[in-house]
């Protein structure tokens, strides 16, 4: 996918239309994987993906840069009607295709929240209240990751789990351009920086890394 003519990646304008196209196709794509059982295209299948971490009902979760509720959806099934998921992304037409979404399917444990996680307490969720928190395929993205993970640091509850999914490399233009790859060591160290424990790496998908993470 190309930038829009004219535009750079230090232009905000571009940055912001880049991520939308993205998500958008990478929706049309992740589509077509999960009616594959998510092997097809070696995208991970967010469904799968989910089930490795131990989410329980009842749970508190938080999905910052939920885009279109690729794993809001089974995070919100996961907790089921007692747990609840904050939906957590600065673009308001996503949230309202989670909403949509998740009426389809019945949900109404999930919490839209329109929101800036690069700001201090962007989120306006309260301190040490969520039990875990998913950072998925948007920390490269991010002007302020710092910023970022220390807000994920404060919602979170002492002894909860924050797991970031992003990109390997840029694949030839089919990922993210080379210049915003940001690679498992730098989200480790950045992590750490933020005052979470590295806790493991789960196997690497075709295009993605996973890393878990725990608050002391």
């Amino acid at each position: 996918m190309s930038v829009p003519a004219g535009f750079g990646f230090n232009d905000q304008k571009a940055r912001n239309l880049y991520a939308q196209a993205k998500r958008s196709d990478e929706l049309e794509r992740t589509k077509r994987a999960l009616a594959s059982g998510g092997t097809e295209t070696g995208f991970l299948n967010p469904q799968t993906t989910v089930e490795m971490f131990a989410i329980r009902p009842g749970m508190a979760v938080a999905d910052l840069g939920a885009g279109e509720g690729r794993y809001t959806i089974p995070l919100a099934q996961k907790v089921g009607d007692s747990g609840t998921v904050y939906a957590v992304e600065v673009q308001k037409d996503m949230l309202g295709r989670i909403k949509k979404d998740a009426q389809a399917l019945g949900l109404d444990n999930i919490v839209y929240l329109w929101a800036d996680v690069e700001r201090a307490r962007g989120t306006k969720i309260n301190d040490n209240t969520i039990d875990f928190v998913l950072v998925a395929n948007v920390l490269f993205q991010s002007q302020e990751k710092l910023n970022f993970l220390l807000e994920a640091n404060r919602i979170l509850k002492n002894s909860g789990k924050m797991v970031i999914i992003d990109w390997i490399d840029s694949f030839s233009g089919f990922g993210p351009p080379p210049s915003m790859v940001f690679s498992p060591e730098k989200a480790q160290k950045i992590a750490e920086s933020a005052g979470f424990v590295f806790e493991q790496e789960f196997p690497r998908a075709a295009h993605h890394y996973i890393l878990m993470f725990r608050k002391p």
